[in-house]
């Protein structure tokens, strides 16, 4: 079984919130704090989806009629992102750079799932070289930090945030990998 991916729609508002509170673990839930996801929030997505310069996909288990994953590519860099990865000496032109959230439920990782969710993704946008973690990934998320190494991130310096240490991570999409 796969999943199958689609853009995120105005009446995913359910869908997504029961995603987020129900197919997460605590672990990845925790993993948003330094992003808002509430329901205020995800409702304000839904209903106003192609307005903030973000592109957001679903990944859907067909059998469940179920959201199981999100990504999110945010044209240009997310808040901060610029200054502190041109202070890592990693400055690109806002106009060449996607910010990258990526999230997929427990039960489909390590499948080569994510891989294929965010390839896919990338075929519904205008390529970009460089692509960044929005907010990095946390030091205590081994899996995902090898995660992104397989897929040719780079680590660009890092920074605390709430007594955790964060990665920054840069893909430079002319090195795609398979």
């Amino acid at each position: 079984m796969s999943l199958q991916f689609r853009p995120l729609q105005s009446n995913d508002i359910d869908a997504l919130q029961h995603w987020y509170h129900y197919q997460l673990s605590d672990q990845s839930r925790s993993r948003f704090a330094p992003h808002s996801f509430d329901g205020f929030t995800i409702e304000n997505i839904c209903r106003n989806l192609g307005s903030d310069g973000c592109n957001r996909f679903v990944a859907i288990d067909p059998e469940l009629n179920t959201i199981e994953g999100y990504l999110l590519l945010k044209e240009g860099y997310a808040a901060n992102e610029n200054h502190r990865l041109a202070a890592n000496g990693h400055h690109y032109p806002q106009a060449s750079v996607y910010s990258l959230a990526p999230a997929l439920s427990e039960k489909w990782q390590s499948k080569g799932i994510a891989q294929n969710f965010l390839q896919w993704a990338l075929t519904q946008v205008p390529q970009r070289k460089h692509i960044v973690l929005w907010g990095g990934v946390q030091d205590g998320n081994p899996a995902a930090i090898r995660f992104y190494q397989k897929l040719g991130f780079q680590h660009a310096g890092g920074f605390w945030w709430d007594g955790i240490w964060n990665w920054d991570m840069v893909w430079h999409t002319e090195q795609l990998q398979p």
